[in-house]
């Protein structure tokens, strides 16, 4: 027996969005991607994937939008907080299905197979969530249908969207694990 080096294993995960913004079907503007805050409490879904004890924990359910704080500047809000588990003032939340999600490779192109990189993508349409949003965040574990349940996974602040009905929004997040 040698003096081998225990090499550990360190997984970090790294996210970024972006937000296509449409009036009228004509798209207005493109923020192109933007880094956001992996939050700590996805650790917690992770230990509940692996561990299978936990039936009701599933991986991304849900993208919530929230209107953020008063304080919080409209064109330049705070940094995402890594300790957050909700939003600060969630509106509103649409369910994600494998349909919203696919594998990417390296180069960020769909692939079949499993990889380190993922790619969700949701349309808020013109009857969802409207109202003022500052602030974003996915969702899983034992999330629900309804404001601040489930464990959150990322938090952005962004500076202000005024969501109207005659709007729609795809954001794109894609989250790299290394």
């Amino acid at each position: 027996m040698g003096d081998k080096k225990e090499e550990k294993a360190n997984i970090t995960a790294k996210g970024k969005v972006r937000d296509k913004i449409y009036v009228d079907g004509e798209l207005v503007e493109d923020t192109g991607f933007r880094e956001n805050v992996i939050v700590e409490d996805v650790n917690l879904l992770i230990s509940a994937l692996f561990s299978r004890n936990e039936p009701d924990h599933v991986g991304i359910q849900y993208w919530a939008v929230g209107e953020g704080l008063d304080e919080w500047d409209e064109q330049d809000p705070p940094d995402g907080d890594v300790q957050a588990s909700t939003l600060k003032n969630e509106i509103d939340r649409l369910e994600l299905g494998s349909d919203h999600i696919d594998y990417l490779d390296e180069d960020e192109n769909v692939v079949a197979g499993i990889t380190n990189k993922i790619r969700i993508v949701r349309v808020f349409g013109k009857d969802d969530a409207n109202g003022t949003w500052m602030e974003l965040g996915l969702f899983g574990g034992d999330a629900e249908d309804k404001e601040d349940t489930g464990i959150l996974i990322n938090h952005l602040p962004h500076p202000i969207i005024e969501k109207r009905e005659n709007m729609t929004v795809e954001r794109t997040l894609i989250i790299t694990f290394e």
